[in-house]
């Protein structure tokens, strides 16, 4: 190998761990929080996150996951009883959950029943 094939594999892999540290710092910051206090529509399973949509809400996916939000969702699905949803938006994580193109796409971060 020469030297310019040598310094340009140089520079492609300094690139590379460049865009790894920045996509490492950026993954868990955040740009929105917020609840949402609802009944749980329906849910499902996308490739890698699920879906969560309220009955009142038809403009967001709330995506997760974590798979110990499922009981709640299920319970306030078939009891009518509303939930709230802690959520937040993040810069990078959350990036490859996809819904329709009419939907906003939050992470969900809790899931709690609504005392009454």
């Amino acid at each position: 190998m020469n030297k310019k094939s040598q310094a340009a594999i140089a520079a492609i892999v300094f690139m590379a761990v460049i865009i790894l540290l920045i996509v490492l710092i950026l993954k868990p910051v955040s740009y929105q929080h917020g609840t949402s206090k609802d009944i749980v529509q329906g849910y499902d399973k996308g490739i890698i996150w699920y879906h969560v949509y309220l009955l009142n809400d038809h403009h967001t996916a709330y995506c997760f996951d974590d798979e110990k939000f499922i009981p709640l969702l299920e319970q306030s699905q078939k009891n009518n009883e509303k939930i709230i949803i802690t959520y937040e938006k993040y810069v990078i994580r959350g990036c490859l959950c996809s819904s329709s193109d009419n939907y906003e796409n939050v992470i969900i971060t809790n899931v709690e029943l609504e005392k009454q």
